[in-house]
């Protein structure tokens, strides 16, 4: 048996993996806001206790940020200002007495999203909408990380004189004053409409870098899929390129809570 850990905006769950099925899982709120160092990590190692015993083989986790997937070391993590530097995977078998695989969260996601969609071949492309964007790119069954593990950064790209990622996640719906769920049970279609162009102008981006089979998309605002599909394909057909490209494209949601867990379990 292994552990999963997605570690989320505002969420952190936290599951035992066994025979590719996420068999107990815990959920609790994310890290509180300008929490210190050693406090998070007090956080995080509470929610592995809560699951831990004589039966887990390893932890797999998946951080919100750029990862070193050899030696677990999380840099930079945008939305947890103390994570400057963690040496994660250290830190935590240190700990637990268990190995430790750490890597990208969106990476965890794409890779849940392979395995549960039967995904054994050709290119897939994960993007995750929530507190921010996350991209990951599973090809022939094994993840596509880059040099850096940064192969799926493209939240950074400028993009109406703030970056993508501004248009594209749940920033967009704070903007207009509002949440994701709120515009979607008041049938928000103006928002939405607007929300799928953005989303579209990334899955250009993301169809000229990796030419994928099938992008799915996941976190809390893929809930809403029904809503912007149609704006997204209309951005599609009208500003990509390669119109030839579209034809067999799949565009999915997929928002089984426990694809992120299953992805770091799998690690």
């Amino acid at each position: 048996m292994r552990i999963g850990i997605d570690i989320g905006g505002t969420t952190i769950s936290a599951g035992i993996e066994n025979g590719g099925r996420i068999i107990r899982r815990t959920d609790g709120p994310s890290f509180r806001e300008g929490a210190p160092l050693n406090e998070t990590l007090s956080v995080l190692e509470e929610r592995i206790a809560r699951l831990m015993g004589p039966e887990i083989e390893s932890i797999g986790i998946g951080a919100p940020s750029v990862v070193d997937p050899a030696t677990g070391i999380v840099y930079e993590a945008s939305n947890i200002p103390s994570w400057k530097e963690v040496h994660l995977k250290e830190h935590l078998e240190d700990r637990f007495g268990v190995r430790v695989a750490v890597d990208n969260d969106a990476n965890c996601y794409a890779l849940g999203a392979s395995v549960l969609l039967g995904c054994r071949s050709g290119i897939l492309t994960a993007i995750t909408l929530g507190t921010g964007v996350g991209v990951g790119i599973v090809s022939d069954g094994h993840l596509f990380r880059g040099r850096n593990c940064g192969a799926g950064e493209l939240c950074c790209l400028p993009y109406e004189g703030t970056v993508i990622e501004d248009y594209t996640s749940s920033k967009f719906f704070s903007a207009h004053g509002t949440t994701a769920r709120e515009a979607s049970e008041s049938l928000r279609m103006d928002l939405f409409e607007q929300f799928g162009m953005h989303l579209g102008k990334l899955v250009e981006t993301v169809l000229y870098a990796y030419d994928p089979d099938i992008v799915v998309f996941g976190g809390g605002i893929a809930r809403a899929f029904d809503i912007f599909e149609k704006a997204l394909w209309s951005e599609l057909r009208k500003g990509f390129f390669y119109q030839s490209n579209l034809r067999g494209l799949r565009i999915i949601s997929c928002v089984d809570p426990d694809t992120a867990l299953a992805g770091a379990a799998s690690l």
